[in-house]
């Protein structure tokens, strides 16, 4: 039976080993379990050829055994369970419309690791990739980041325009988050911590789309304003924006309602109009009633255009201050 030691003898112990599942980024091997005993295996193959029997079944014959861990088995499994700890970090990222979860795979890509690919130990504790902690927020901040970048707006009358962020945004804040993150990789958790980001520049909502459904268009194009909010439009008017041909022209972006007040003068040079609702979105542009209008829409803004506000009949703009909150959104656009 010397063929049977040597295969058993020849056998792994406990030792950690990369995983090919995203998901278990590495997996424990147990040689130690379920190991065939030589004696029982002889003695079991030495029966099943004494009764003719020529095809072994060894689950028949109980010839399995469990061997004794040896110190550094024990470590091994240690090590293991506390890899199992830090990869199972119950850590997600309230994005707003989406959260994003740290996957066992994205904790792997924290840890320090060997030429094997497996996690290096100082003193037992698990290393970690700085550097790498700054990669992954520093992506999180490029898919969400939208502060001075441009992108696609569909418009009521159906048409895509693309409209530049100005004074609205989102911006996260990187040095906060990497500080965050690095701390909390340290700590155990049996619950989901459920994390909000610090941010630089916070818009209105939240996500990827950080325009959200609750905002106001104004096309100058066709002159008109609309208001939704959350997805249903409770406001379409067309209003008098900035003199075209007097350079007063309405900025194109996407800037937000950055204050209200009511009974305001509006001053500039060679006017003083009081007006009973304002609501400035960029610098002294802003979004106001207009009683000495009788008509609004158009092409009154070509010759008879305001300073550069957005004009709107008065009762629709005491109607339209009772509804927008401050901070809500503003894309202007031709």
């Amino acid at each position: 039976m010397d063929w049977v030691t040597a295969a058993v003898n020849n056998s792994t112990a406990v030792e950690i080993r990369p995983g090919e599942d995203s998901r278990e980024p590495f997996i424990l091997y147990d040689g130690k379990s379920r190991r065939l005993d030589p004696e029982k295996l002889g003695l079991y193959v030495q029966e099943c050829l004494e009764n003719g029997i020529y095809r072994v079944e060894t689950e028949q014959g109980d010839c399995y055994t469990d061997l004794e861990d040896t110190p550094e088995d024990t470590l091994q499994r240690e090590r293991f369970a506390e890899l199992q700890s830090f990869l199972q970090s119950n850590l997600i990222y309230d994005m707003g419309a989406e959260q994003v979860e740290l996957t066992p795979d994205i904790m792997a890509s924290f840890l320090r690791t060997d030429a094997q690919g497996l996690p290096v130990c100082d003193q037992g504790e698990l290393l970690i990739r700085a550097g790498r902690i700054r990669e992954w927020v520093e992506e999180l901040a490029r898919q969400y980041d939208t502060v001075d970048t441009t992108r696609d707006f569909q418009s009521t009358e159906g048409r895509v325009v693309q409209v530049t962020y100005d004074t609205y945004g989102t911006q996260l804040d990187v040095e906060a988050e990497v500080e965050f993150l690095t701390e909390a990789l340290l700590y155990e958790r049996e619950e989901p911590l459920v994390h909000t980001p610090a941010y630089l520049q916070e818009g209105f909502c939240r996500g990827l789309d950080d325009i959200g459904d609750t905002y106001i268009e104004v096309d100058m194009g066709q002159q008109h304003m609309y208001y939704y909010q959350d997805g249903e439009c409770l406001i379409s008017v067309d209003v008098v924006t900035g003199n075209a041909r007097r350079r007063w022209d309405t900025p194109e972006g996407i800037n937000y309602v950055y204050n209200k007040q009511k009974n305001r003068i509006l001053r500039g040079e060679g006017y003083a109009t009081p007006v009973d609702y304002w609501m400035p979105v960029v610098g002294n542009v802003g979004i106001h009633d207009a009683d000495w209008r009788r008509e609004f829409g158009g092409e009154i803004y070509q010759r008879n255009g305001s300073h550069d506000c957005i004009n709107t009949p008065p009762e629709v703009m005491a109607q339209l201050y009772e509804l927008v909150e401050i901070g809500t959104p503003v894309i202007t656009f031709y």
